[in-house]
């Protein structure tokens, strides 16, 4: 297969002709299993029979995002560079929408034999750990060349797969949704009310306490501490003094805005039909990031909120 019916279907493709051909021909170079680990071969191998286990689930996520990479990067073949060099985003956005199909109906069939296996407790861990390994799936993506640009579509779909444990949770368990500390009730009723919209606080609290989990690349810390995070939660959702507060301060790198941005982005597609009274609130959401946050311009915000 020469460059030239590589071009050839890129603009077959472009006409409303599958890309699937391109896809399978260039992914039918054999990989030299020999650069690569023991381990992920025996994933590849227990993927391809279907027998892979919840470990082999997570590490494959990476893998299959990341193999494009090695197959193109470390081959010495002439239509495997070309590919790389001329028909980069054309290519790599095709697999990777690819991929996440994929792993979304893996995902599916996954989570479903996993709820059959485990009780309550254990399905919390499995979240809790789903969680922190996508973030870090997440930074190891950032340093792959090919898909650091695509990190959005990224993060749409690996929240969705939060989202949807945490939703298969409320499912099966319904009666222990929302579980309130011991307070007096005075109190407890203040902090589980939430002023903003008509979401449960408890699930509000879930969407963004990731900001105090993720690590930034400024300073090694994450974005918010546990103090900052329940001022945050005060000041946007349960507080009842509406006197203008002062900014919370992220700690935060020059490139990490667009993640935080698309972190409430998220939180306002998830709540602009099930959670509102009408579906003309998208500047609500926008400013519940730049009212209560330093460094966030409105405007820039506002034009890139989904980006």
């Amino acid at each position: 297969m020469n460059f030239e019916a590589i071009q050839k279907l890129i603009a077959d493709e472009k006409d409303g002709v599958t890309y699937n051909d391109f896809c399978k021909r260039l992914n039918s170079y054999p990989i030299h299993r020999d650069s690569l680990g023991e381990e992920v071969i025996g994933i590849i191998e227990r993927v391809e029979d279907g027998s892979y286990t919840v470990e082999d689930y997570e590490t494959y996520l990476t893998f299959d995002l990341t193999q494009c990479d090695r197959l193109c990067v470390n081959s010495n073949d002439e239509v495997q560079v070309l590919a790389y060099e001329e028909l980069h985003d054309s290519y790599y956005q095709v697999r990777l929408n690819q991929s996440m199909e994929e792993l979304s109906r893996e995902f599916e069939a996954w989570k479903f034999k996993l709820v059959a296996e485990c009780d309550e407790e254990s399905f919390d861990k499995i979240i809790s750990t789903t969680q922190r390994k996508l973030r870090y799936y997440e930074e190891e993506l950032l340093g792959t060349k090919s898909f650091a640009s695509y990190l959005p579509i990224i993060q749409s779909n690996f929240l969705k797969i939060e989202d949807s444990l945490l939703e298969l949770k409320r499912r099966l368990w319904p009666k222990n949704e929302v579980i309130a500390q011991k307070e007096p009730e005075s109190v407890a009723n203040s902090k589980n009310e939430n002023k903003f919209n008509s979401m449960e606080l408890d699930l509000v609290k879930k969407h963004f306490w990731q900001l105090t989990q993720k690590i930034s690349k400024a300073g090694g810390k994450p974005h918010l501490s546990e103090k900052q995070f329940e001022q945050f939660i005060t000041n946007a959702f349960s507080g009842h003094d509406d006197s203008p507060k002062e900014k919370i301060k992220m700690n935060i790198a020059h490139g990490e805005f667009g993640t935080i941005r698309f972190l409430f982005y998220k939180f306002y597609d998830l709540c602009k039909i099930d959670y509102e009274s009408t579906n003309q609130n998208k500047d609500k959401y926008v400013r519940l990031l730049t009212d209560n946050f330093e460094g966030f311009d409105y405007k820039k915000t506002a034009d890139n909120f989904n980006k």
